[in-house]
């Protein structure tokens, strides 16, 4: 019988990373693309573009705290399985959305239905005790993206429209086999065991300081690594030209998506003790801050930028399973949804990076912008571990993941 759940569980998260492999090659297909889309379609100011994908992206963050309330309240799997009726279809309304305000309703379900499947598939793999293959998730993510970023290159360019056509087939494929695994209970349908209700999100903020600093860490160190291709690309058009630029970018994401594909299994290991995932941490913010370093003293010199990324992204690599793993840690098995929403609000540098590295490469200059991470950097260090010392505090026994 042990067997058996072990082989099912096994195949609930090849089916997983399935998924979200699926998923992420559809969105390199059309994120990089989305801007020129608008532009070609409905003739809007870049500032205008900006607004509107800035403000789905707003309504997304904080919807998503909600959809961590869900995932507590009702079956994991369900909320899964709506993510992706309303994902699929929010793919093909952008296609024919006839007008910039439907563009933005669909832009907005389409961002919101993706945060709610992302914190569905963490309390899924929650549920499942396997919070540490999380490492998994995003490397498939990454290859996932690194493949539609691929595509969406080599597809024709005068045509607008194809890679979103590309981008929706491939999401309704991922509907189809979330609809059979649904209907066939294949994913785990364990029922919530304590009743939740939207007032302990506030409880959850107020009453534990733990998740506040730790969400406080993630959006300051989320801006380090989460937006290296924004920033980067920004400081190099201040040296080359847009053309060279993109290449020498496509280098330096190759180098990432290569380091963490080739080291995920090595830094997975050992993610079962709480004290252990604190030290990977302090390695993960070491090597940001190096690689960020590296960037910094580098001169535009691409061969040292490329070290400085190898670096970097081994940073990159651990720390993002090790922040979902001190969130896992942290929450009460019953709320865990609800902390996985709250966690997801440090997203919120997403908005916020792009404008603050605009300003501070045009009015300071180009190299201010990683000294900016190097402080993000310190800032995301000094609240993890104010939160880490608040939660050994209150438990002094470090115990394995699975066994809270």
């Amino acid at each position: 019988m042990l067997i058996n759940k072990r082989t099912l569980d096994q195949k609930v998260l090849i089916i997983l990373l399935a998924l979200i492999f699926i998923i992420d090659v559809s969105r390199g297909l059309i994120l990089p693309s989305l801007v020129l889309y608008l532009k070609h379609k409905y003739h809007l100011p870049v500032k205008d573009i900006g607004l509107c994908i800035s403000a789905s992206l707003a309504v997304s963050m904080f919807f998503s705290m909600y959809a961590g309330y869900l995932n507590d309240k009702l079956p994991p799997s369900k909320i899964l399985f709506l993510s992706m009726c309303f994902y699929a279809p929010s793919c093909l309304a952008i296609l024919f959305s006839s007008n910039v305000f439907f563009v933005f309703i669909s832009l907005a379900t389409y961002n919101s239905a993706f945060q709610v499947f992302i914190i569905s598939l963490k309390k899924n793999l929650s549920d499942l005790n396997m919070s540490k293959k999380f490492t998994h998730v995003y490397t498939a993510q990454n290859i996932g993206f690194t493949i539609g970023c691929a595509w969406y290159a080599f597809s024709p360019k005068e045509n607008f429209s194809l890679p979103f056509i590309f981008s929706t087939i491939l999401l309704f494929i991922s509907l189809g086999i979330t609809c059979f695994c649904y209907f066939k209970k294949i994913f785990p349908t364990t029922h919530p065991t304590h009743s939740t209700s939207i007032s302990d999100i506030n409880l959850a903020i107020r009453k534990d300081k733990s998740l506040l600093l730790f969400t406080l860490g993630c959006f300051f160190l989320g801006m380090v690594y989460k937006e290296s291709q924004q920033y980067l690309s920004m400081y190099l058009v201040n040296f080359f030209s847009v053309i060279e630029a993109r290449i020498i970018l496509s280098k330096l994401m190759l180098i990432n998506t290569i380091m963490i594909v080739l080291f995920q299994i090595f830094f997975s290991r050992n993610n079962s003790r709480y004290e252990l995932i604190y030290r990977k941490l302090i390695l993960s913010i070491i090597f940001l801050a190096i690689g960020i370093a590296g960037f910094a003293v580098s001169n535009v010199n691409v061969f040292y930028m490329e070290l400085a990324m190898a670096v970097f992204s081994l940073g990159e690599l651990i720390i993002v399973p090790i922040e979902f793993l001190f969130i896992d840690y942290i929450a009460p098995k019953h709320l865990r949804g609800i902390y996985y929403g709250v966690q997801n609000l440090s997203n919120i540098s997403f908005l916020v990076a792009p404008t603050l590295f605009g300003f501070s490469i045009y009015y300071i200059g180009p190299n201010s912008v990683f000294y900016l991470l190097l402080l993000f950097s310190f800032i995301g260090f000094l609240l993890f571990t104010w939160g880490h010392l608040k939660k050994i505090s209150i438990k002094r026994e470090c115990m394995p993941l699975g066994n809270k």
